[in-house]
């Protein structure tokens, strides 16, 4: 794997160079987008007696919680040339009667550059702070995960899980031999500040196979290194998993998914296990193919989990890390 970030480090290097042969731009799109919400969620009181928590929050003093947010999203894309092109996006997102500048400052979603047709070959080069997202976002789709935002966002601790903050600084190459697809990534989501060594990182890679419009299957690689956690590099989570999607009629879709995490865990200097956990999901969705796109659907998702509050040397452990999730379970 760690040659796989080096390979895309290299690619990097020679994405510099292309781009700053270019000097003219052909095309200019302006895009965006205005969601207003009005919020109500019921927080009774759950099993034991414990109220429920608000999602991303540690807050079990309320039954209840009301607000009205606004986020909005105004991006630009531009085409350099025919293969060059150019995309940045700005987001805000505000609860309505918040005017502090932590809550409404206008931040940086996307900025990237794709270049297609990299160095001839059927490969398109994405540079930048760009959304990274496969199969059902099971796996990778969100850096915080869904249940989590930036401390930056007015929704951080309130709403976390309504935040439309997806976007990883990455690197992606795209290789196209369709009807199959190669992805290959690496991102830095956390920069550390104490040492080399205290980053979290992902890189891996994902395949897909769409002979058609009805049929999709993947298979991936990705890797975790939360050497944050303790300012080691024992801390790595691999997942290996295979997705499948396929249209029984043109109506019933189902989706299944099935995933292995391996590597070292260790949440300080005393606590070191291996990794050994699971996770799987299947879902149907039926579509009524009317004209305002109702579907009905089932998922049921199983993770495992670890019954042990600590991990002795040498034993094993099993409970399974969201990653970079995209999912807001039940």
């Amino acid at each position: 794997m760690k040659k796989i970030a080096g390979f895309l480090l290299f690619l990097v290097f020679f994405a510099g160079s292309y781009h700053f042969s270019f000097a003219a731009v052909n095309d200019i799109q302006i895009y965006g987008d205005i969601t207003t919400q009005a919020v109500s969620r019921d927080l009774s009181l759950g099993l034991g007696g414990t109220k429920l928590l608000p999602l991303g929050t540690t807050n079990q003093t309320k039954d209840s919680e009301s607000f009205i947010l606004t986020q909005m999203r105004l991006g630009f894309q531009a085409d350099l040339t025919d293969n060059v092109e150019a995309n940045i996006r700005l987001l805000n997102e505000r609860l309505w009667g918040t005017e502090a500048e932590s809550s409404s400052n206008i931040d940086l979603d996307l900025a990237y550059l794709k270049a297609k047709d990299f160095l001839t070959l059927p490969l398109t080069l994405t540079v930048g702070r760009q959304n990274l997202r496969f199969g059902n976002a099971f796996i990778i789709g969100d850096p915080d995960t869904n249940l989590s935002t930036s401390s930056s966002s007015a929704l951080y601790r309130i709403a976390d899980d309504l935040s439309l903050r997806k976007s990883f600084d990455a690197v992606r190459a795209t290789l196209d031999f369709s009807p199959l697809t190669l992805d290959l990534i690496y991102a830095t989501v956390q920069e550390g500040s104490t040492n080399i060594n205290d980053d979290v990182a992902l890189y891996g890679f994902n395949a897909n196979y769409s002979p058609d419009e009805h049929n999709t299957y993947e298979l991936y690689l990705f890797a975790k290194d939360n050497a944050s956690a303790n300012e080691d590099d024992n801390n790595q989570i691999y997942c290996a998993g295979t997705h499948l999607k396929k249209d029984l009629t043109n109506k019933l879709t189902l989706n299944f998914e099935a995933a292995h995490q391996f590597g070292e865990y260790r949440s300080s200097s005393t606590i070191h296990a291996k990794r050994d956990a699971w996770a799987g999901q299947l879902g149907v969705d039926y579509k009524f193919l009317n004209k305002a796109y109702s579907m009905i659907g089932g998922w049921f998702t199983y993770l495992s989990g670890d019954g042990s509050a600590s991990s002795s040397p040498g034993r094993t452990y099993s409970g399974w890390d969201p990653m970079f999730e995209d999912q807001t379970g039940g």
